[in-house]
């Protein structure tokens, strides 16, 4: 590509950047290059750059008390009705060193009953319609921090016993 034709890309690239108003991302596209590569391009031609994006908004700490706390709405529910994210009202929920609940489902974990075995005890718990029950099993007891044997005991329950 001759210095004819670069010229006139640019010129092109600060005409959809200024006029027609698209972003690097975009124009980027357009020419099959990247954004950096366009930045650079535009600053070596001294094209004034637009700001960049407004600055991160931040929740206030009297909405986030008033809905998690005092309205006991969840994380989601918030993030839904501010129009932002999990994770945003999640992070700002930790930068105002407010402590958040225990998750709902808690109450509705799965084998529950693993946790309070004791050494040498055994549960019979209801079969788990999953498609491998026992590596479920397995996962779970590891993830407790426990060893278990399981003993099929019929098509609908297992004695589970905790070994170690």
């Amino acid at each position: 590509m001759n210095q004819k034709e670069q010229a006139q890309r640019l010129l092109e690239m600060q005409r959809l950047y200024e006029v027609e108003g698209l972003t690097l991302r975009e124009i980027a596209g357009i020419f099959g290059l990247t954004w950096q590569a366009i930045h650079e391009r535009l600053v070596r031609a001294g094209t004034p750059l637009r700001q960049k994006s407004p600055v991160k908004r931040f929740l206030e700490r009297e909405t986030l008390v008033e809905l998690y706390i005092n309205k006991n709405l969840g994380i989601g529910e918030i993030a839904q009705q501010l129009e932002t994210s999990y994770a945003k009202v999640s992070e700002e929920l930790k930068r105002h060193g407010i402590e958040k609940r225990h998750k709902r489902y808690l109450s509705r974990r799965k084998y529950i009953e693993l946790e309070s075995l004791g050494c040498g005890e055994d549960v019979v718990i209801k079969r788990p319609l999953v498609f491998n029950p026992y590596v479920n099993l397995y996962h779970k007891a590891k993830n407790i921090g426990i060893r278990i044997s399981i003993k099929t005991i019929d098509n609908e329950t297992f004695q589970i016993k905790r070994i170690e």
